[in-house]
């Protein structure tokens, strides 16, 4: 994780790194100490496609250049231009109504009030970087997954068009879900999902549990909710899979996607509980939505939930509970 800090005052610089590095100590940093200088490096960075690596930058208002040097403020349109997802943390000393109101116009731009105490800083930074935890995965590679799912429409197979945008979102959904903030949620929920579904193994609950942290720390609703829904999908394929090699309807070493399974479960309907083949079908539908050109929205992937956790299932009260029975049955 790496963390930019553009500010004139040298000692600045070492009493924040140093709050920072003892909660998180795999952060590194970039300094610099006007903002001309950051801007140049920044322009590189854009050009170079590795502005996403950059969690956070912490900008001063005023240099030591004087009333003539470019201030944090006047540097702010700038540096948006060329980091527009990018969190900042803006410092200043001065109180002014009108200053603090020209920096709310831009988006993810917290301010925080010189000189500021450890514990201050500390609940800020925390809050800020838990924020870009819950948004990161879906800003980072935008364009990529863009430019993919135009790629895919001439993809009639929807299991390879799955997979694909799968493995294009799973770097980010990874490092999403082990940063500090939501890996503690994401250890609390895989010991709740198997205490409620035993006969899962880790890997499954895993990909569930994944889904389900940042389906609860993504709250945007105009964000796209594809790498939920591909969680959630993912996990309940792997657990087919699974549940086809214990009934000996594939063998160990063949790999079957979900459309194919699906496609045996139709063929043999009346083999399954009723009204598995109703639910299942609909998680592969909802699962086959993220390859539309706008992805899929928070209100289709709180329905895919649902089929999963809540919509009973005959005599089991879930979709996973019925996964988690059969396995031993």
């Amino acid at each position: 994780m790496l963390i930019i800090i553009v500010d004139d005052e040298k000692e600045l610089h070492e009493s924040m790194k140093h709050i920072i590095v003892k909660r998180y100590p795999e952060v590194t940093f970039e300094d610099y100490y006007s903002p001309r200088v950051f801007l140049d490096r920044l322009r590189k960075r854009r050009i170079a496609h590795t502005v996403g690596e950059i969690a956070l930058i912490i900008l001063d208002n005023l240099f030591q250049a004087g009333p003539g040097g470019e201030t944090g403020i006047q540097a702010l349109p700038r540096i948006r231009k060329q980091a527009p997802q990018t969190p900042i943390l803006f410092l200043t000393a001065n109180d002014n109504a009108e200053e603090l109101e020209s920096i709310t116009q831009y988006d993810m731009v917290h301010y925080q009030h010189k000189p500021m105490e450890e514990t201050q800083f500390y609940f800020k930074l925390k809050e800020i970087l838990r924020e870009r935890s819950k948004t990161q995965l879906l800003g980072v590679k935008e364009e990529e997954i863009r430019n993919l799912r135009h790629s895919l429409q001439s993809e009639k197979d929807d299991d390879v068009k799955a997979q694909k945008l799968y493995e294009a979102y799973a770097p980010a959904t990874e490092q999403a879900v082990a940063s500090a903030d939501v890996h503690e949620d994401l250890t609390t929920l895989e010991r709740t999902l198997k205490a409620d579904y035993e006969n899962l193994d880790a890997k499954a609950i895993k990909f569930l549990a994944s889904a389900d942290v940042l389906f609860r720390h993504i709250t945007d609703k105009e964000m796209d909710y594809s790498p939920v829904a591909i969680g959630y999908a993912k996990g309940v394929e792997y657990i087919m899979l699974k549940l086809f090699r214990h009934k000996g309807l594939v063998d160990k070493q063949t790999k079957v996607m979900m459309g194919e399974m699906v496609t045996h479960v139709y063929r043999d309907k009346n083999s399954w509980p009723q009204g598995f083949v109703r639910l299942i079908s609909s998680v592969k539908e909802k699962r086959n939505s993220v390859a539309h050109t706008n992805g899929i929205s928070r209100q289709e992937v709180e329905f895919l939930r649902k089929l999963l956790f809540e919509t009973p299932l005959g005599e089991y009260r879930n979709l996973l509970a019925y996964f988690s029975e059969a396995m031993i049955a």
